[in-house]
């Protein structure tokens, strides 16, 4: 991890550790995802733009995901999302439904 200067109230500088998802502004954990990708022998060598990319993308698609299941619970008047709502809203885009092979 690389560190960041944060100011202390001494007057000195005390460095804090900053993590790949808190630099690359991601909410999933990118070196949860590495580990799993070395641990799985995907690739010969796991490097961390390897295992940032996959997190955008996996990040992308829980977004979408999202967006579309609160759509349809808005058109049914609900407020809250079950798995039917997640399979319909999966099943009625064209992307996803190629992604799942549903």
């Amino acid at each position: 991890m690389k560190k960041r200067a944060v100011s202390r109230r001494d007057g000195g500088l005390k460095e804090k550790n900053v993590s790949m998802s808190t630099r690359a502004c991601l909410r999933f954990l990118v070196r949860t995802i590495g580990h799993h990708l070395k641990k799985g022998r995907y690739l010969q060598g796991i490097k961390h733009g390897n295992s940032i990319y996959i997190v955008v993308v996996l990040e992308y698609l829980a977004a979408k995901d999202h967006e579309l299941d609160g759509n349809g619970i808005r058109d049914k008047k609900n407020n809250m999302i079950i798995p039917q709502h997640v399979l319909l809203a999966m099943r009625n885009e064209e992307e996803l439904e190629n992604c799942w092979l549903l």
